[in-house]
């Protein structure tokens, strides 16, 4: 079965983004990320939940953006597992490999225009994941 698909968007001006995947079994997902090259060695095998990757960050993974396009990265996430803990936890991951990549310095979250920055992006993540989530089930797309 094809995945929800939909783009989760960093800022308000839209110019670096997430495409997001919510499979309907865990094991569809995990088939997915192995055919995407995912390889992880300190990951026992296929025991997570969700997935997040940033294309700069994660250099085992093999399809490496066109910076133009503005895609950063990539959120798995399977219907089952849908939970607000695991949505907050890819979004957190998200959030900072967003902010590596626009700020370079990690100490910068320790200011708190950059730290109030952050939450907002991870915060906005998550929203917009539940909101494609909602509407797809209204539409019968998706559900538990």
């Amino acid at each position: 079965m094809k995945p929800l698909e939909f783009r989760l968007y960093c800022d308000r001006y839209r110019k670096k983004y997430y495409v997001c995947r919510i499979f309907g079994s865990l094991k569809e997902m995990h088939r997915r990320d192995k055919e995407d090259g995912y390889k992880n060695p300190s990951l026992k095998k296929n025991n997570y939940l969700g997935l997040t990757r940033a294309y700069k960050a994660w250099s085992i993974h093999p399809k490496a953006k066109d910076k133009k396009s503005g895609e950063i990265g990539s959120i798995s996430l399977t219907v089952e597992h849908c939970t607000s803990g695991i949505v907050s936890h890819e979004c957190t991951h998200a959030a900072l490999y967003w902010f590596l990549d626009t700020h370079k310095k990690i100490e910068k979250l320790l200011e708190p225009e950059f730290d109030e920055k952050f939450a907002w992006v991870q915060g906005n993540l998550n929203k917009q994941v539940w909101v494609h989530w909602f509407k797809a089930e209204k539409k019968g797309l998706i559900g538990r």
